[in-house]
């Protein structure tokens, strides 16, 4: 009778170990359809812990994280290829070869009547 209860305790243990992994991959996917990997992953791990053998969190998490190294790495290559541009803009300005010796702002006449105000 002991060993019945016993058993029938490991299966309700079962069932409801189940229902969360069917629960946390719902969430996982949902997440992972709105782009936010970081967080699918951590549920990834979740169901690794309560399930070490289930496959398919198994890959997602590799798969995940896939996602999260390519992510970070789209990012620097657009931050790289706009600071490249603007470093070469700035070089092209540079290079205008002006026929002035010394050349003044534009609008000189109105700093210098602000600077006047004050005694300079």
């Amino acid at each position: 009778m002991w060993a019945e209860a016993r058993m029938s305790q490991e299966r309700k243990d079962q069932r409801e170990r189940n229902q969360l992994i069917s629960t946390l991959s719902r969430q996982a996917r949902a997440l992972t359809s709105e782009h936010k990997y970081k967080d699918a992953l951590d549920i990834h791990k979740k169901i690794i812990q309560l399930d070490p053998n289930n496959r398919y969190a198994i890959e997602r998490k590799e798969l995940l994280e896939q996602f999260i190294i390519l992510q970070k790495e789209k990012r620097l290559d657009v931050h790289q290829r706009t600071e490249e541009q603007k470093v070469l803009v700035d070089v092209r300005e540079s290079q205008i070869p002006w026929y002035e010796l010394q050349r003044y702002p534009r609008d000189w006449r109105e700093l210098t009547m602000r600077r006047e105000r004050f005694g300079a």
